[in-house]
């Protein structure tokens, strides 16, 4: 079987779980060639215009890696929002022992249920189910998921390292 038909296999399977049981994602860590993506396209759609700081807000943030690098390269207040216990205090020991600690927050907590007044970017790499739930309902930001899209048109998307990021405005 080629690889290309093995990925659309898990796929796949990954959709049955997402649509039978309302899984959001299972962990992933976001490859570092692909957080330097990230960085690149958040410094060209993400910067506030007034000259605020910039808010990212990462749901599913896993163990904070991505959080780290990207609150670094960007200067960005960072919120991290992460399902499992245990992701979300290696999360905060991760960001606490940084440079950017003071930039970086860690909640436990369910992106179904927990919304932020004001954010300028979202990076998520969650399953397309949880990707929808941030379209309905989050304004005026964008969105960069890896992987898996929305109901939104992207915007632009872009591939690095067998995978595609989408940019979607909200």
């Amino acid at each position: 079987m080629e690889d290309g038909g093995l990925l659309e296999e898990i796929y796949e399977g990954i959709a049955f779980l997402e649509d039978a049981l309302g899984f959001l994602s299972p962990y992933a860590p976001t490859p570092p060639e692909v957080i330097d993506a990230i960085v690149s396209l958040a410094r060209t759609v993400a910067r506030p215009s007034d000259g605020r700081q910039l808010v990212v807000y990462e749901p599913g943030c896993g163990r904070g890696v991505a959080a780290k690098r990207l609150s670094e390269a960007l200067g960005a207040y960072y919120v991290c929002l992460e399902l499992d216990e245990g992701n979300a205090v290696e999360a905060l020991e991760e960001c606490r022992k940084s440079r950017v600690g003071h930039l970086v927050e860690v909640v436990q907590g369910d992106l179904r249920h927990f919304w932020l007044r004001r954010v300028d970017l979202v990076y998520a790499y969650l399953l397309s189910h949880a990707v929808r739930v941030l379209e309905e309902n989050l304004r005026d930001t964008v969105i960069i998921s890896l992987d898996y899209r929305g109901e939104r048109e992207p915007v632009l998307e872009v591939n690095r390292s067998y995978h595609t990021l989408y940019v979607i405005r909200v």
